[in-house]
């Protein structure tokens, strides 16, 4: 099975992130102040890293 591209990726780590907003609201709330957060997600089993950029409204 050959990794997806990054814009194939990108609704399904949009509707995570709105799943874990809506679960977990508190966490984004000590969010608040920052108004970007990028986190590298760099999993030891895949053969590749991603950034992942969350931008608070």
């Amino acid at each position: 099975m050959r990794p997806l591209p990054i814009p194939g990726l990108q609704p399904f780590l949009n509707l995570a992130i709105d799943s874990m907003f809506k679960i977990h609201a508190d966490v984004f709330d000590r969010m608040a102040d920052r108004s970007e957060m990028v986190f590298l997600i760099d999993p030891i089993d895949l053969p590749y890293a991603f950034e992942l950029t969350i931008a608070l409204s």
